[in-house]
Formats: C-alpha cells, sequence, structure tokens
C-alpha cells in the first residue's frame, strides 16, 4: 500500500499490438468493481459480491496505450498511460447517492545492458476497488457511535445519529508512485533497490479529532540481492522498511510517524 495499484477483480480483457520492434500496445478491460467497506458502521458493510461498488449496475473500465521497443527480441523499453473509471452506490439516509471513481497512471519499463528502470504514478479518486490504495481508518468507529466523519476505502463517511445509514458520502483524492532500480552486476548476481508512497489529500479524510488512526501517507524503501549461481537454484535476501503517518499522536505515546522493518530470506530450487 506504497503506491503501487493492483487488482485481481474478475474481467474480460482485450489486447493487442501494432508494429514489430517499435509497437504500439494497446489493451481495455471490463472488471469486477469489489469494493466494499468492512465495518458495522452503515448499511454498506456487504457481501463482497454485492458491495458499493457492484450495486452501482456498472463494472469498472480500464484502458492502456503504450509503446514498446525491442532490440534481439527482448525489451529495451515499454512506456504507456493508463485509466481506469468506476462507480458505487452508496445506501444513505434521505437519498442514496452515486459516487464516482477515477484514476490515470503513467508506467516505465526501461532497461540499459546491465541496468533497469521500473516506475509508475498516479493520481485518482475513490481508489478503493484497487488492492494498492489505502486511505482509511482503523478501526472504524463502533456502529453505535453519533457525529462520525472518517475514511473508509476511498471514500468519506459521515453521520451525525447513533444508528442508521450515513447522511453523506465523500470521494478521496490520493496519488502516489514508485520507482525501482535493477542492476545484474554479474549474471548471477542482480541488485534491486526502490521506494514508493501514497500521499490522499489530507483535507477530505474526516476529522481526526473524532478519531485520530487516520492514515494521512503511507511510503516504504526496500533492497533486494538475488544470487543465481546455477539455473537450478537461487538464494535472495530482502530488506523492506515501511512508515506509516497518522493524523496525530497515537495512544501509548506513540508519536505520528510508525516505521517496521521487514527482513525475509529465500530459497528456491528447480528440478
Amino acid at each position: 500500500f506504497a503506491g503501487n495499484l493492483w487488482s485481481r477483480s474478475p474481467q474480460f480483457r482485450v489486447f493487442g499490438d501494432f508494429g514489430s520492434d517499435v509497437a504500439l500496445t494497446w489493451a481495455l478491460a471490463m472488471l469486477s468493481p469489489l469494493s466494499n467497506i468492512a465495518d458495522t458502521l452503515s448499511t454498506q458493510a456487504m457481501p463482497n459480491d454485492f458491495g458499493p461498488g457492484n450495486r452501482a449496475r456498472m463494472p469498472d473500465l480500464e484502458a492502456r496505450v503504450g509503446v514498446l521497443v525491442k532490440q534481439d527480441k527482448k525489451t529495451v523499453a515499454d512506456v504507456g498511460v493508463s485509466g481506469h473509471v468506476g462507480r458505487e452506490y452508496y445506501v444513505l439516509t434521505g437519498q442514496d447517492k452515486d459516487v464516482d471513481s477515477w484514476g490515470t497512471a503513467l508506467d516505465v519499463n526501461l532497461n540499459f545492458g546491465f541496468v533497469g528502470v521500473r516506475g509508475e504514478v498516479f493520481a485518482g479518486m475513490n481508489l478503493d476497488s484497487n488492492n494498492g490504495n489505502f486511505p482509511g481508518a482503523f478501526p472504524a468507529p463502533a456502529a453505535t457511535a453519533a457525529n462520525v466523519n472518517y475514511a473508509a476505502g476511498g471514500v468519506r463517511i459521515v453521520r451525525a445519529a447513533g444508528s442508521g445509514p450515513p447522511d453523506n458520502v465523500h470521494p478521496i483524492h490520493t496519488r502516489g508512485g514508485w520507482a525501482q532500480l535493477i542492476v545484474t552486476a554479474i549474471p548471477q548476481l542482480q541488485l534491486v533497490g526502490g521506494y514508493g508512497f501514497e500521499d490522499p489529500n489530507d483535507d477530505e479524510l474526516g476529522d481526526p479529532v473524532a478519531n485520530n488512526t487516520f492514515k494521512v501517507r503511507n511510503a516504504h524503501i526496500y533492497g533486494c540481492a538475488m544470487l543465481s549461481p546455477t539455473k537450478a537454484w537461487f538464494t535472495a535476501f530482502e530488506v523492506i522498511q515501511t512508515t506509516t503517518t497518522y493524523a496525530a499522536a497515537l495512544p501509548n505515546g506513540l508519536e505520528p510517524d510508525v516505521s517496521s522493518e521487514q527482513f525475509t530470506l529465500s530459497v528456491g530450487a528447480t528440478f
């Protein structure tokens, strides 16, 4: 949840290209909007196949167009722009509401001999149908809480009463990206380093006084060394530091910036 949007939704996709060593690539897709609010605050809490996304009576639509350059059948450059549109339907007090969703991204894959560069930047609104999108409050207010105003799954829920559906819902704008450098010093050794972040619009997340567990930014930095002495086996060591910034100081005297480190050693073999 730091700048890399992705989805494993059921989908129908078509794609193709025009050209050979220099080609124009394209892709179109319709996806099931697997969006949901995992809390008991309101009637939005539904099974995965009937959340606000599927209740909106339309699929998510996505498209990408790019330029692919190859040399000796190997990718030298692949640069593309993509877009996403969708809609969610929320049950509210008085009158229900359709909330639109959109996103746009630029992705890059470049290879210069033993050096490779990967990256993506994106911006959008109400992107909870993408699994990499993180804005939200944890834990959500209790089902009987009144005067709530908090972010949950790409939108901000507003409710004055202590029970019943929300009074209103507002979409949250967000932006982010990631970059990765890959160095193949020798054929048997590959070094990888990268950074990613996501930064939603703080003004749209709600009131941190009512619930100070709002996440306002996520970022991670990582490095990996992978050694492959033979084609039959490899070993890799990875270090990741993830930093989450909250809207205010946390309980037990914790500062708003909370970091965690993860160390992973992997070994694989083929027979």
